[in-house]
């Protein structure tokens, strides 16, 4: 029996024979039996762990009629019908909101394979455009950097919907794309291709150069991405040249809303690509200075550009005092600034070797760029992520340490709290505070903007919890 979006005797009957299998979340009674049920508002459950309000979200301000239900796929009914119900009733609490649902808590709901799924969610909302036969540029950067990596993903995501798509790369430091890598490959078929007509041109950059491609003749949305509370001042004239601007967090929107951008603002999460992990026995990796890092300890790690920003020397200063009573722990950081010339990789290399005593002995640096293996091997190798960032757009790196599995402590500020989840136990304490320590990286950081500081005490005991958790 086929389930259609005419179904909804069919779920009637159903919740009718399982009176004790539900619980309705509702502002006042109703009967089951008159509600509307449409195949778009039942999603089942199955990936109940990392089920963010990110994707509730997206629920919820996607379905247009009708009553939501949640389905069980495969979880004891007890776990299930706990953690859902307090998934639901935490999101209602911080977005101030209330959404009648139904949360069916056995897992033997009949056709549970014609529902879209909660993992799925993301996937199928991160590409907005989805026509055949029209024309899309994309102008974005090329390379490694964050910009660089979520414009590569949303190109290859086109590609395989099929949309007729045409990337100008911007080329801003000599970082390279990676050949052996598929979304890197899928963005590269597309590198210049020549398009019989131009519906939508998306300018994925900084704002500061938008005046250079958004015109008056077509049909143009901007991307870019900020850390802290407010804008560069300079950034909202540019961002306001488009009718369309989008934003990868909730976190963003609220920022460009309120630092003066009228363009309508989407919210449009960067894409996940899907990678099996290594195992870790067969991965083999050496430091900057040739030393093989070893792979019988708890591995810390993080990856990110040498600045204030993202507290990289924080993070050296925790995980140094926790390695004093912990021996048999490392950290491992990925690093640059600005470039990967000699120049910058002397300077990381000095900056850390200030902090600590013990380079290459329980702190490892890696500073060359790194294929899309390598990357995947440094997931695959380490326990746990930290990142004690100010502030993140996004957060591409925290992003993809969470879905490859791996336990994560970043501050609990700013968009990454989207996909982890307020609740989510990695996430350190934080004070507000004016933005400092940025004026010789890049003059758009300003003191009249803010971020969160994070309690360093704090990420010293969620990460020796981790420690402790073997998590």
């Amino acid at each position: 029996m086929i389930v259609t979006k005419h179904s909804s005797d069919n779920v009637q009957r159903i919740l009718a024979k399982s009176g004790n299998s539900f619980v309705i979340l509702a502002e006042q009674r109703f009967s089951v039996e008159t509600e509307e049920y449409n195949q778009e508002n039942i999603f089942v459950v199955d990936d109940l762990d990392h089920l963010s309000h990110m994707t509730l979200r997206l629920i919820f301000e996607s379905y247009k009629s009708g009553l939501l239900m949640f389905i069980n796929s495969t979880y004891d009914k007890k776990k299930f019908n706990t953690l859902m119900v307090n998934k639901l009733l935490s999101y209602y609490d911080t977005y101030g909101c209330f959404y009648n649902a139904i949360v069916y808590f056995d897992n033997n709901f009949p056709f549970k394979s014609f529902y879209t799924t909660t993992s799925d969610v993301l996937k199928v909302t991160n590409s907005t455009f989805n026509v055949k036969d029209k024309g899309l540029l994309y102008i974005g950067q090329y390379g490694t950097c964050g910009y660089a990596s979520a414009a590569k993903g949303y190109i290859a995501d086109y590609v395989l919907k099929g949309v007729n798509i045409s990337w100008k790369p911007l080329k801003f430091d000599n970082s390279k794309n990676d050949n052996n890598y598929y979304v890197d490959v899928l963005a590269e078929s597309v590198v210049d291709k020549k398009l019989d007509n131009i519906d939508l041109t998306i300018v994925h950059s900084t704002p500061d150069i938008w005046d250079r491609y958004i015109k008056n003749d077509g049909r143009y949305v901007g991307y870019c991405t900020w850390e802290t509370n407010k804008l560069p001042t300079n950034w909202v004239d540019k961002i306001n040249l488009a009718s369309e601007v989008w934003v990868p967090s909730y976190f963003n929107k609220e920022c460009f809303v309120n630092s003066g951008v009228k363009s309508d603002i989407k919210v449009v999460p960067h894409i996940w690509h899907s990678q099996p992990r290594f195992n870790k026995s067969d991965i083999t990796i050496k430091d900057c200075f040739g030393k093989i890092i070893p792979s019988d300890k708890y591995t810390f790690y993080s990856i990110g550009e040498l600045n204030f920003r993202k507290g990289i020397e924080d993070l050296v200063k925790v995980f140094d005092k926790l390695n004093d009573s912990h021996p048999d722990t490392q950290l491992v950081l990925k690093l640059h600034y600005k470039t990967y010339d000699d120049t910058s990789l002397v300077y990381c290399i000095d900056t850390i070797r200030k902090l600590t005593s013990k380079l290459s002995e329980n702190i490892f640096l890696i500073l060359n760029n790194l294929s899309n293996r390598e990357i995947l091997s440094l997931h695959s190798f380490c326990d746990c992520y930290v990142s004690l960032n100010k502030g993140e757009g996004f957060g591409l790196t925290i992003f993809d340490a969470h879905h490859h599995g791996n336990m994560v402590v970043t501050t609990g500020y700013s968009a990454p709290v989207e996909f982890l989840g307020k609740d989510y136990k990695g996430l350190v304490n934080y004070k507000l505070n004016k933005v400092s320590g940025m004026e010789s990286f890049s003059n758009n950081y300003s003191s009249d903007q803010e971020w969160g500081y994070p309690d360093l005490d704090h990420a010293y005991e969620l990460m020796k919890k981790c420690y402790d958790d073997k998590l």
